[in-house]
Protein backbone atom coordinates (compact mmCIF):
# COMPACT_ATOMS: atom_id res chain seq x y z
CA UNK A 1 0.00 0.00 0.00
CA UNK A 2 2.91 2.51 0.99
CA UNK A 3 4.14 1.92 -2.56
CA UNK A 4 1.13 2.44 -4.77
CA UNK A 5 1.12 6.05 -2.36
CA UNK A 6 4.68 6.46 -3.05
CA UNK A 7 4.59 5.86 -6.78
CA UNK A 8 1.17 8.11 -7.04
CA UNK A 9 3.22 10.88 -5.17
CA UNK A 10 5.87 10.88 -7.69
CA UNK A 11 3.74 10.87 -10.51
CA UNK A 12 1.28 13.90 -9.14
CA UNK A 13 4.85 15.87 -8.11
CA UNK A 14 6.14 15.05 -11.92
CA UNK A 15 2.67 16.01 -13.55
CA UNK A 16 2.17 19.44 -11.15
CA UNK A 17 5.59 20.48 -12.25
CA UNK A 18 4.80 19.24 -16.03
CA UNK A 19 3.10 22.97 -17.18
CA UNK A 20 6.86 24.99 -15.36
CA UNK A 21 8.66 22.75 -16.93
CA UNK A 22 7.52 22.94 -20.31
CA UNK A 23 7.83 26.91 -20.51
CA UNK A 24 11.59 26.80 -18.87
CA UNK A 25 12.69 24.12 -21.50
CA UNK A 26 11.27 26.08 -24.41
CA UNK A 27 12.65 28.97 -22.94
CA UNK A 28 16.16 27.57 -23.05
CA UNK A 29 15.26 25.45 -26.54
CA UNK A 30 14.84 28.58 -28.11
CA UNK A 31 18.15 30.56 -27.56
CA UNK A 32 20.04 27.49 -28.93
CA UNK A 33 22.17 28.86 -32.53
CA UNK A 34 20.06 27.99 -35.21
CA UNK A 35 23.06 27.81 -37.40
CA UNK A 36 24.39 25.14 -34.65
CA UNK A 37 21.58 23.45 -36.25
CA UNK A 38 22.14 23.66 -39.96
CA UNK A 39 26.32 23.23 -39.36
CA UNK A 40 25.04 19.88 -38.26
CA UNK A 41 22.79 19.44 -40.76
CA UNK A 42 25.40 19.84 -43.31
CA UNK A 43 28.20 17.64 -41.38
CA UNK A 44 25.31 14.78 -42.30
CA UNK A 45 23.82 14.78 -38.29
CA UNK A 46 20.35 12.83 -38.25
CA UNK A 47 17.80 14.39 -35.65
CA UNK A 48 19.24 12.32 -32.93
CA UNK A 49 22.81 13.18 -33.49
CA UNK A 50 21.07 16.84 -33.58
CA UNK A 51 19.88 16.09 -30.54
CA UNK A 52 22.71 14.36 -28.67
CA UNK A 53 25.49 17.00 -30.02
CA UNK A 54 23.39 20.34 -30.33
CA UNK A 55 20.31 20.60 -28.29
CA UNK A 56 21.31 18.82 -24.86
CA UNK A 57 24.88 20.60 -25.00
CA UNK A 58 22.61 23.62 -25.79
CA UNK A 59 20.31 23.75 -23.37
CA UNK A 60 22.55 21.65 -20.19
CA UNK A 61 22.83 24.72 -18.04
CA UNK A 62 19.15 25.08 -17.74
CA UNK A 63 19.25 21.44 -17.66
CA UNK A 64 21.56 21.19 -14.36
CA UNK A 65 19.38 24.12 -12.71
CA UNK A 66 16.42 22.57 -13.11
CA UNK A 67 17.68 19.69 -11.29
CA UNK A 68 19.54 21.53 -8.71
CA UNK A 69 16.30 23.29 -8.13
CA UNK A 70 14.08 20.36 -7.81
CA UNK A 71 16.23 18.75 -4.71
CA UNK A 72 13.76 20.55 -2.04
CA UNK A 73 10.28 20.72 -3.90
CA UNK A 74 7.56 19.60 -1.65
CA UNK A 75 3.98 19.96 -1.11
CA UNK A 76 3.10 18.10 1.69
CA UNK A 77 2.31 20.33 4.18
CA UNK A 78 -0.82 21.55 2.04
CA UNK A 79 -2.30 18.19 2.63
CA UNK A 80 -1.02 17.65 6.02
CA UNK A 81 -3.00 16.82 9.47
CA UNK A 82 -3.65 14.41 12.51
CA UNK A 83 -5.00 11.93 10.15
CA UNK A 84 -2.33 11.21 8.10
CA UNK A 85 1.16 11.89 10.72
CA UNK A 86 1.95 8.58 10.03
CA UNK A 87 1.98 8.23 6.26
CA UNK A 88 3.18 12.07 5.60
CA UNK A 89 5.36 12.89 7.99
CA UNK A 90 9.06 13.98 6.61
CA UNK A 91 11.36 16.26 7.88
CA UNK A 92 10.13 19.65 7.09
CA UNK A 93 6.51 18.96 8.72
CA UNK A 94 8.02 17.05 11.54
CA UNK A 95 10.21 20.24 12.79
CA UNK A 96 6.86 22.28 12.08
CA UNK A 97 4.70 20.34 14.28
CA UNK A 98 7.20 20.36 17.12
CA UNK A 99 8.01 23.97 16.80
CA UNK A 100 4.30 25.41 16.33
CA UNK A 101 1.78 23.19 17.85
CA UNK A 102 4.20 21.14 20.42
CA UNK A 103 5.93 24.45 21.23
CA UNK A 104 9.37 22.15 21.70
CA UNK A 105 11.38 24.57 19.82
CA UNK A 106 15.32 23.16 20.91
CA UNK A 107 13.59 19.77 19.23
CA UNK A 108 12.50 21.56 16.17
CA UNK A 109 15.05 23.77 16.11
CA UNK A 110 18.10 21.40 16.22
CA UNK A 111 15.92 18.80 13.65
CA UNK A 112 15.86 21.76 11.56
CA UNK A 113 19.48 23.12 11.27
CA UNK A 114 20.39 18.79 10.99
CA UNK A 115 17.84 19.17 8.37
CA UNK A 116 19.69 22.54 6.53
CA UNK A 117 23.16 20.49 7.01
CA UNK A 118 22.15 17.46 5.02
CA UNK A 119 20.04 19.75 2.47
CA UNK A 120 23.68 21.86 1.76
CA UNK A 121 25.75 19.02 1.58
CA UNK A 122 23.54 17.31 -1.17
CA UNK A 123 23.68 20.84 -3.22
CA UNK A 124 26.97 21.00 -2.99
CA UNK A 125 27.74 17.49 -3.68
CA UNK A 126 24.70 17.70 -6.71
CA UNK A 127 26.41 21.08 -7.97
CA UNK A 128 30.35 18.99 -7.73
CA UNK A 129 28.66 15.90 -9.70
CA UNK A 130 26.89 18.08 -12.86
CA UNK A 131 30.55 20.49 -12.85
CA UNK A 132 32.54 17.64 -13.19
CA UNK A 133 30.03 15.44 -15.70
CA UNK A 134 29.09 18.78 -17.99
CA UNK A 135 31.24 21.46 -17.02
CA UNK A 136 28.37 23.92 -15.76
CA UNK A 137 27.20 24.24 -12.63
CA UNK A 138 24.76 26.64 -10.67
CA UNK A 139 27.79 28.42 -8.70
CA UNK A 140 31.77 27.49 -9.42
CA UNK A 141 32.93 28.87 -5.41
CA UNK A 142 34.88 31.72 -7.28
CA UNK A 143 31.77 33.78 -6.21
CA UNK A 144 30.21 33.75 -10.07
CA UNK A 145 27.00 31.53 -10.85
CA UNK A 146 25.97 29.94 -13.79
CA UNK A 147 29.29 29.68 -15.48
CA UNK A 148 29.90 26.68 -17.86
CA UNK A 149 33.99 26.38 -18.75
CA UNK A 150 32.64 24.96 -22.09
CA UNK A 151 29.83 27.43 -22.97
CA UNK A 152 31.11 30.89 -21.99
CA UNK A 153 34.40 31.14 -21.86
CA UNK A 154 34.97 32.13 -25.42
CA UNK A 155 35.53 28.94 -26.66
CA UNK A 156 33.77 28.33 -30.33
CA UNK A 157 31.19 25.81 -30.47
CA UNK A 158 31.77 22.19 -30.42
CA UNK A 159 31.66 20.96 -33.93
CA UNK A 160 30.09 17.53 -35.24
CA UNK A 161 32.49 15.01 -36.81
CA UNK A 162 32.82 14.89 -40.15
CA UNK A 163 30.37 12.19 -41.75
CA UNK A 164 32.56 9.45 -43.10
CA UNK A 165 30.82 9.56 -46.39
CA UNK A 166 30.95 13.45 -47.04
CA UNK A 167 34.38 14.64 -47.69
CA UNK A 168 36.31 16.98 -45.14
CA UNK A 169 38.10 20.21 -45.99
CA UNK A 170 41.35 18.60 -46.03
CA UNK A 171 40.04 15.63 -48.94
CA UNK A 172 38.68 18.15 -50.98
CA UNK A 173 40.91 19.10 -54.49
CA UNK A 174 42.12 23.02 -54.34
CA UNK A 175 40.13 25.01 -56.93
Amino acid sequence: MNMIKQTTTEVWHGWQGLGYGSIIYLSALSSVDQELYEAARVDGANRWQQLLHVTIPGISTMIIMMLIMRMGADKILLLYGPANYEFSDVINTYVYRMGMTKADYGLSTAVGLFNSVIGTVLLITTNQITKKLSGTAMFQGDGETMKSSKLNRGSPPRRLPHHPVLPTPQSMPAA
